[in-house]
């Protein structure tokens, strides 16, 4: 699944691996930050307006697709959809589809991560 940005078109679209030639599927005319759920049932991506939008998919024989459903609104302060890739997206799906982790408009706090902390304590 990615996003076909062509002249001011952005068409989310699912394309058959490892062969691209064979197959290609339009899932939306406006969608950007596709992630899918880890069993491929589910693809999940954000509409213009924010909204978290979720589409079943069978691929076992043919690939089928089923209707949007969306989900919940993220807030989307300052969110470019031509600029959102991969990190760039503002939320990510749990590997089974029930829990998602959005960023907060404004940005994050910085987070520390310390390595080989256990070299600090004292004995």
């Amino acid at each position: 699944a990615y996003v076909d940005r062509k002249d001011d078109a952005q068409n989310l679209v699912v394309q058959s691996f490892p062969n691209p030639s064979q197959h290609r599927y339009l899932i939306s005319t406006s969608g950007a930050c596709p992630r899918w759920r880890q069993d491929g049932r589910e693809l999940y991506f954000l509409a213009p307006d924010g909204g978290l939008t979720a589409v079943s998919v069978a691929t076992e024989g043919d690939f089928t697709f089923g209707k949007s459903e969306r989900l919940f609104t993220v807030p989307l302060r300052d969110f470019n959809p031509r600029a959102a890739v991969g990190p760039a997206c503002p939320y990510d799906a749990r590997a089974d589809g029930k829990r998602f982790i959005v960023t907060q408009p404004g940005g994050l706090a910085p987070i520390n991560v310390v390595l080989n902390w256990m070299a600090e304590l004292k004995p």
